[in-house]
């Protein structure tokens, strides 16, 4: 089907060689024009034609159930195996963070948020209910999506800097009542979350190719729902959606404004319902 292919092109145009699950095609490397016709997973390399792995999954002795050929568990629709080395899915890391997330929504929209038996959130269990709420519809975008976003309350932090140096941070402490709580915010001041995503242009990277909401495990239960309907309902959700995420803060009038409108209100929206869901349990 040349036709309608990128081969009709005529030209000098660039190959496209970032292609399948946005990896690139390692092709005509060799002086002949020939090359291992092959997509870089990172970890590993993807034959196309075969649709196979030609070397093992890194973390094969953590899934021992499956072949260590094998991709994302054989389940392509439900899985994704972003860099080679596992398949992932969304999956808060406790039951701190999965009770962070749950604060966030509704008592009646709380009942399609459960774990699976693989301990991740289930998505078709979401998917089969409608809500009006924007933190429900935009924790579901967050389950629904390819790329992997994963939840902690913790005190620490692994990142990766420019230089690719893996290195970790401490959250820091939590001043209790630092100014009047407002709808949507705690009062509570101090570092209260942290969201990392595989963005080479900041100077603190996720370790690994995921998107990682950090929560500051020094928070009161309130303050841990209000951060991650910050963190993920504002800075992820607008990542995975590949709008711009972080904020833009400018000098005016000689204080500082932030310029992202579209993060600010995600922000906003997002924080206040969780404030109006948590106490309203």
């Amino acid at each position: 089907m040349a036709g309608i292919s990128d081969k009709a092109l005529k030209g000098n145009y660039a190959e496209n060689k970032v292609r399948f699950n946005g990896k690139e095609l390692q092709n005509k490397e060799f002086s002949d024009g020939t090359g291992l016709e092959e997509y870089d997973f990172g970890a590993r390399m993807q034959d196309p034609q075969l649709m196979v792995w030609h070397n093992i999954d890194p973390k094969a002795d953590q899934m021992r159930r499956f072949s260590p050929y094998v991709y994302a568990f054989d389940n392509p629709l439900r899985f994704v195996d972003p860099d080679g080395r596992a398949p992932q899915d969304v999956k808060p890391q406790d039951e701190k963070a999965m009770r962070a997330i749950l604060n966030t929504v509704s008592k009646e929209d709380r009942a399609f948020v459960k774990l699976g038996a693989d301990g991740k959130i289930d998505r078709k269990l979401m998917d089969s209910h409608s809500s009006s709420s924007g933190n429900y519809n935009s924790l579901k975008k967050l389950v629904d999506d390819k790329k992997v976003v994963t939840v902690a309350v913790t005190d620490h932090y692994d990142y990766k800097d420019k230089s690719g140096n893996v290195k970790s941070d401490n959250m820091g402490p939590i001043t209790k009542q630092e100014f009047a709580p407002t709808p949507g915010n705690t009062g509570e001041g101090g570092l209260a979350g942290k969201t990392l995503t595989p963005d080479n242009s900041l100077p603190k990277q996720s370790v690994d190719g995921d998107t990682h909401i950090v929560i500051n495990s020094n928070l009161s239960e309130q303050g841990q729902a209000e951060t991650f309907a910050h963190e993920g309902y504002g800075h992820a959700l607008l990542f995975v959606e590949g709008k711009s995420y972080l904020h833009q803060m400018v000098h005016v009038d000689g204080g500082f404004k932030d310029m992202n409108q579209a993060l600010n209100k995600a922000i906003k929206d997002a924080t206040i319902e969780a404030d109006k869901n948590f106490k309203s349990q």
